[in-house]
């Protein structure tokens, strides 16, 4: 991790992350986990591991990093809350910025020093998708994805047991 990033991730007690579209950066995290000496665990917390949810047809749901005292920070999937792109996430939230673009295909060596356009685009990608999931959690939708949500909400509109639990299921 970026001694800036530590140090920012640090002030908080376990800080939630999100990628929009885990798939892409997930192999990215897990070969710096391992290439930091972390080991893979299937049980969050332990110290000096790293866990990942993915599921047999390669879809990323969430994972954690903990260093060697167990803090971690825990990664989770941004597309899995607001499955759309990012561009369109700015149109949908009416967000004050708007998707830039850069070019994917520059050669940029190691050590290359971002111009202020990819600067720029680096935080409007990152602010929009942030915008749009602030406007979830202010709701209450805190969940995992949008169908977790989505479920959570229907069980507060309807009385969720006498619709969906056959009485025949309750014992007196």
């Amino acid at each position: 991790c970026r001694p800036l990033a530590c140090a920012q991730l640090s002030k908080y007690e376990q800080p939630v992350v999100y990628f929009h579209n885990l798939k892409f950066d997930g192999p990215y995290l897990l070969n710096w986990a391992h290439d930091n000496g972390l080991q893979f665990a299937e049980e969050e917390g332990i110290p000096g591991t790293y866990t990942m949810l993915v599921t047999d047809r390669s879809v990323w749901f969430m994972g954690g990093i903990y260093n060697e005292d167990g803090k971690g920070i825990i990664i989770r999937d941004s597309l899995k809350k607001i499955p759309l792109s990012v561009a369109a996430i700015a149109k949908a939230y009416n967000t004050p910025m708007l998707k830039g673009s850069i070019d994917y295909k520059l050669y940029r060596p190691i050590g290359y020093e971002p111009t202020l356009d990819e600067l720029r685009y680096i935080r409007n990608d990152t602010e929009i998708v942030a915008r749009a999931l602030k406007s979830h959690f202010d709701k209450g939708m805190n969940k995992l994805t949008a169908p977790a949500d989505a479920l959570e909400e229907f069980k507060h509109t309807v009385d969720f047991e006498s619709v969906f639990v056959p009485t025949w299921w309750h014992v007196n």
